[in-house]
């Protein structure tokens, strides 16, 4: 990377968001391996921190999150190219579904130990544009299935040893 080019760090909503100032509270452990949002305080784990602020990554790995917010899925690199996998009866709300995609540079972002990144203060993207058809935009960096039941796939991954990401289960 030449020194004047501007990295960039991406972000998917459910809806355009012109202001991002009004941030989450996340919930996380001393190297952020785990982390979300709770609506009950007291099933905040002890020993959690507290830090609000705004998650980004690489387009890869945000692409993922082109989906309706507490849909579950699994991400697995069993084959050559990697697989998001998800609940049959959430396809049809993908398909519905018009995120957007906003862009930031980099400099307002820190890289976590667990390797996303994070923002205090992420300022203004550069450009959002809306993400009008989900799956075929996931599909350009990963395969897609679709099962009847997720959490009997990630039990039997568990059991096989294979390794793998997941949200939502």
């Amino acid at each position: 990377m030449r020194p004047t080019e501007r990295r960039t760090v991406y972000r998917i909503d459910p809806e355009q968001i012109q202001d991002f100032s009004d941030l989450r509270t996340y919930h996380h452990n001393k190297d952020w391996n785990h982390s979300g949002t709770f609506d009950d305080p007291r099933s905040v784990p002890d020993g959690y921190q507290q830090t609000k602020g705004l998650f980004g990554d690489t387009l890869r790995n945000v692409v993922p999150y082109a989906v309706p917010r507490n849909t579950p899925w699994i991400l697995h690199h069993l084959r050559k190219r990697p697989t998001l996998i998800f609940n049959e009866k959430d396809k049809q709300a993908i398909t519905r579904h018009r995120p957007h995609l906003s862009i930031f540079p980099d400099q307002q972002f820190s890289r976590l130990p667990s390797g996303e990144m994070f923002s205090t203060n992420p300022g203004t993207p550069t450009h959002q544009e809306l993400i009008r058809k989900p799956l075929n935009f996931i599909k350009r960096w990963y395969d897609v299935k679709f099962v009847l039941d997720l959490k009997t796939v990630a039990r039997r991954f568990k059991r096989q040893g294979v390794l793998f990401d997941s949200e939502g289960l």
